[in-house]
């Protein structure tokens, strides 16, 4: 038997404009200047212009110049920093060197109101727009995000560390394919006509249902999927006639930005859709703001129980999607190869952080050793580094907080008995890479390499707990009032 134990995988795994649809993606201004051919060519030669390293390191931090502050953005722009009651801000740090690369200005409880009450006066009007033209609009989202798909694809490898040969081929596509699926439904959705019949009646009573939008909704975004995430909650809001208040996690808040600037483009109203760059505070005060009328949250279990006892006090709708500790069964029949290749995609896929992966292996005792032994081998042939490189196949951890609470585990698993098999150093697992990048711009990144750990029991923490949930330094900051 077993267990996945790290993030990265474990087994038993200038201000910003202004203006709409201007700012998040005029930081990308180099590659889309340099035409759809060059993008492509950039990006699946691991942004080499000639094949030199030195040529590579150009491009590839001449394309990541990013606006050097963020902040809100509301009724179709982006807030400025002499608005709203608070000037904190907070350092977003590329995973991939841990060097600062933006600020971001933090909304604060109080400014809050401000972002709902134009979501709320905002969505009057669009609850009003028949579903067809709202349809029409969500497939012209649709579109911008397909046509601006590698943009936003390097913008998502740039922001998690995830590598960009997966954010190339799903995150934008998933993302566009919801908002076509919703557009699909909001067309279809109708009402209900009851007859009513009973002593004295001639036939002529009867009662309706009429399907109205709830109005404000608030969605609360994880880290690791951040513009799928985000618009598998406004799509279904939206399209139904709802607003929505997005709160990106505060680690990964830069395609949710580029979302909204999309959804101004697609012809949405301001204020129809607003982001609100925020902490716990701000995650707290939208959950428990008495015009919001639904929340959907992504997160850890501990959080998502804040969230529902926040929405309960008012008795909103809430959706919850949470953790999981989900196992993988390998029987005495199973293919070996075929199984050796569930456990790795269900593991090492998107640096392991992923709530519904395999983290736990249950191998029948006749095929482990042939089991481990592939998979032990096939894993040693995975590229880890740079994630804006097409050959990466696992990029860094997403925070420093996050890597040091992997290591934690796996470090507490081996305290406990288990055993690791698979836990390389610093160099080693950035093999694939030429020493002289290694002690470049990767050599501050959050690597963690994949790791297997075997022998673990199941009354042990590294098989009963989640390793890719929010870390313990981030829980203590949430903040929630009741």
């Amino acid at each position: 038997m077993m267990r996945r134990a790290t993030g990265s995988a474990h087994l038993s795994s200038t201000n910003c404009a202004a203006t709409p649809a201007a700012a998040v993606f005029s930081a990308l201004s180099t590659l889309r200047a340099s035409g759809p051919r060059r993008t492509a060519l950039l990006l699946r030669r691991g942004m080499s212009t000639s094949g030199t390293d030195a040529d590579a390191e150009a491009v590839r931090r001449e394309a990541v110049k990013l606006p050097e502050t963020i902040s809100s953005f509301i009724d179709g722009s982006y807030r400025s920093e002499n608005e709203g009651t608070t000037k904190n801000r907070r350092a977003l740090v590329n995973p991939s060197t841990g060097e600062v690369v933006q600020a971001m200005v933090l909304a604060s409880e109080s400014d809050v109101d401000d972002v709902i009450g134009s979501t709320k006066k905002a969505q009057g009007h669009w609850a009003t727009i028949p579903a067809s033209e709202r349809a029409q609009i969500l497939h012209n989202a649709a579109e911008i995000l397909d046509r601006r798909n590698e943009e936003l694809a390097f913008l998502e490898a740039f922001d998690t560390g995830r590598p960009i040969q997966e954010t190339m081929v799903v995150d934008i596509k998933s993302a566009s394919d919801c908002l076509r699926y919703m557009a699909g439904v909001s067309r279809g959705l109708t009402g209900q006509h009851v007859h009513l019949s009973g002593p004295g009646d001639a036939g002529g009573s009867f009662c309706y249902v009429r399907r109205e939008p709830l109005g404000v909704t608030a969605g609360i975004g994880a880290w690791n999927y951040p513009l799928q995430g985000c618009v598998w909650k406004a799509a279904p809001a939206l399209a139904m006639g709802n607003g929505m208040v997005f709160k990106p996690s505060e680690e990964t808040p830069l395609t949710a930005l580029a979302f909204a600037e999309v959804l101004i483009e697609a012809g949405v109203p301001p204020g129809v859709f607003n982001v609100v760059l925020g902490e716990g505070d701000v995650g707290a005060a939208l959950c428990s703001h008495r015009d919001v009328h639904k929340v959907s949250f992504t997160g850890s279990a501990a959080t998502g129980r804040k969230v529902a006892e926040a929405a309960g006090l008012n008795l909103k709708k809430v959706t919850l999607e949470m953790g999981g500790k989900s196992p993988l069964i390998v029987f005495e029949d199973a293919d070996l190869e075929n199984a050796v290749s569930a456990a790795m995609i269900g593991n090492w896929y998107s640096c392991g952080e992923v709530c519904s992966n395999g983290t736990r292996v249950f191998v029948h005792k006749k095929m482990k050793e042939q089991f481990l032994e592939s998979l032990l081998a096939r894993t040693s042939m995975l590229r880890i580094g740079d994630p804006l490189d097409m050959e990466t196949h696992i990029g860094p951890l997403v925070s420093a907080a996050h890597r040091d609470k992997v290591t934690g585990f796996v470090e507490r698993a081996a305290s406990d008995g288990a055993e690791v098999v698979s836990c390389d150093n610093h160099a080693e697992y950035l093999r694939g890479i030429k020493s002289s990048e290694r002690k470049g711009h990767l050599a501050g990144g959050f690597f963690v390499s994949p790791t297997i750990i075997t022998g673990a029991s199941d009354d042990m923490e590294i098989a009963k707990e989640e390793v890719d949930k929010m870390g313990q330094q981030q829980q203590q900051q949430l903040s929630w009032r009741g």
